[in-house]
């Protein structure tokens, strides 16, 4: 009989904060769970960040006007020239940081490939995976899409 497999499931973040990579090192298995409805002004396609002693957001500009119902995997960006952005204003809020120089390499080739995707789900799936790599964290992450479900089990999909 195979071990028992522990699993967690949460919607995508941009950046997603310290809670969120714990949760991951607590598992076996990590599902991205972006089939559910996006909400606006949470943290789907925006973080905070301090820049010289005040909180700032870092947002990703999407549309979702009149899409009250749509599931976060369906999520547009609106404004290709927003990670530009975001990476200079981690450049002027962080140089100095202990680690900054380490990481930059890091963040210049995620923002690069950030820019030519056109969904936010995949945009933050893709710093959730650079981002648990860069930290060494071993658990296995999926998107929910890719999961089988009990109804497509059932009718052999």
């Amino acid at each position: 009989m195979p071990s028992p497999k522990s699993i967690a499931i949460l919607q995508s973040n941009y950046i997603p904060w310290k809670g969120y990579f714990d949760i991951i090192a607590a598992v076996d298995e990590f599902v991205i769970f972006d089939e559910v409805q996006f909400t606006r002004g949470d943290w789907r396609n925006r973080n905070r960040i301090v820049c010289n002693g005040v909180s700032r957001w870092l947002t990703i500009p999407v549309r979702a006007s009149g899409r009250s119902r749509a599931p976060i995997s369906s999520i547009e960006i609106a404004d290709p020239i927003w990670a530009d952005k975001h990476l200079r204003r981690l450049e002027e809020s962080y140089r100095r940081s202990r680690y900054f120089r380490w990481l930059h390499p890091h963040l210049l080739e995620l923002y690069r490939r950030a820019a030519e995707m056109s969904r936010l789900t995949d945009i933050n799936e893709l710093f959730l995976r650079a981002l648990a790599e860069i930290i060494e964290l071993p658990a296995v992450l999926t998107r929910s899409d890719e999961v089988p479900s009990k109804a497509a089990t059932a009718t052999g999909a």
